[in-house]
């Protein structure tokens, strides 16, 4: 079994974490260097974060005041990073699932933030997205994950 070597920089007098920590912190281990996508963000242990949360958080300066609307399905992430930061933005967070009987902690965790689920049948991923596309256009400006 093989070991890999640290990356190292080309250009040796070229400072290569310069700015790298705005975004997300860079942590040295001995002679390798971390980039911590899952500290991006970071407000405490019992909220998410990375460069999702980021990412929304952006979205929604860049749209204040716009609900974030997302349909996914019943234990992605999305749902609990758009709930997040829809509360942190305050304003509306609508996530559309699949129903199940038994609602996932992603669901749950959604709901626990405020943030209005609507549970979809049939659960397919595919009418999940139709239906928060459909529900977009009368909020007007909408944060979206991607261009729908």
């Amino acid at each position: 079994m093989s070991t890999l070597a640290p990356a190292r920089s080309l250009l040796l007098d070229y400072d290569y974490t310069l700015g790298a920590a705005e975004l997300t912190p860079v942590h040295q281990f001995g002679d390798w260097w971390a980039k911590r996508e899952d500290l991006a963000a970071f407000t405490g242990p019992d909220a998410p974060s990375g460069s999702k949360v980021r990412q929304y958080t952006a979205m929604a300066a860049r749209t204040p005041g716009a609900p974030m609307v997302v349909g996914c399905s019943a234990n992605s992430a999305m749902q609990v990073y758009v709930a997040a930061a829809a509360r942190a933005a305050g304003v509306r967070g609508v996530v559309y699932v699949p129903a199940r009987r038994q609602r996932t902690a992603a669901t749950q965790y959604a709901l626990d933030r405020g943030a209005d689920v609507v549970e979809v049948r049939p659960g397919y991923l595919s009418v999940c997205r139709a239906r928060a596309r459909a529900a977009a256009p009368p909020h007007g400006a909408v944060v979206r994950w991607a261009p729908v």
